[in-house]
């Protein structure tokens, strides 16, 4: 087996500011989740860094789960159909927002209203507040002077890996799905 040495050096912090704002930047977990009521938020204007999937939300914890092509089939009634895109939030912490995608040829006002608010989003900063009397999201457009976003460099591919790292389901065998049948 070959020994492995690593530099300290490469990951050592140089000065207080730096740790501060690395630590806040570059660790943890990449969130999957929908934008929050009080933040402004922008999608990112790649359209690369969409894609459209099905994911598994377990109430329990609220959690969302990636879940691979070839399991679809027997969890057809538990899934939800989703743009997943990235987007960045005012506090410049990026996340993946699962928009829910209604069938073809039916309308939702929750759905709708968040496409178009994710479509404004592209280029402006915007906060999504639920309203229920209409059954929408209400759309606030930040100020148009707000500076641009800083997006991290890395692939949806990298960034997904990344967000579902753990919540992954690729075989009817995942304790997760087990639980579902009654298995466990």
């Amino acid at each position: 087996m070959e020994s492995f040495k690593f530099d300290l050096n490469a990951i050592r912090v140089n000065s207080e500011d730096d740790f501060v704002t690395e630590f806040l930047k570059e660790t943890g977990d990449l969130e999957v989740r929908y934008p929050k009521k009080q933040e402004f938020f922008r999608v990112h204007p790649d359209e690369q860094m969409r894609i459209q999937t099905k994911l598994l939300l377990i109430d329990a914890d609220k959690k969302w789960y990636l879940v691979a092509k070839n399991v679809w089939p027997e969890l057809s009634d538990e899934l939800t159909a989703v743009t997943l895109m990235v987007c960045i939030n005012d506090d410049g912490v990026q996340f993946l927002w699962p928009m829910k995608v209604s069938p073809q040829g039916q309308s939702n006002g929750w759905n709708d209203s968040a496409l178009n608010g994710a479509t404004k989003a592209v280029t402006r900063w915007v906060r999504l507040v639920a309203d229920i009397t209409r059954g929408r999201r209400r759309i606030i457009l930040g100020n148009e002077n707000l500076p641009e976003p800083e997006w991290e460099a890395a692939t949806l591919s990298d960034m997904i890996q990344k967000a579902f790292k753990d919540t992954y389901i690729d075989s009817l065998d995942h304790h997760v799905l087990k639980k579902l049948r009654g298995i466990l």
